[in-house]
């Protein structure tokens, strides 16, 4: 999509390690995208594609270098553990 998406915090939450995030939508696809530049999307990789109950971890050390979009108007549902 042309969505940059929506990021997971908006806030700075500094993270030692990274953080895993699930799709816990029942349906359509979760995309998970990681930008370096916290908030300006100008370094936004592509993203990872999730499909129901898939979950991806990424090395990143602050939770507001991440985004999430969905395939699905309904909404976004998903869950996330950061350490």
């Amino acid at each position: 999509g042309g969505s940059a998406g929506l990021q997971v915090r908006n806030t700075s939450v500094a993270l030692q390690s990274g953080v895993r995030i699930k799709n816990t939508h029942g349906s359509g696809t979760l995309t998970v995208s990681y930008d370096t530049a916290a908030g300006s999307t100008s370094a936004m990789t592509g993203g990872w594609d999730l499909d129901d109950a898939e979950e991806v971890f990424i090395e990143v050390d602050n939770l507001n270098k991440i985004y999430v979009r969905g395939t699905i108007d309904a909404g976004i549902n998903y869950c996330y553990y950061a350490n």
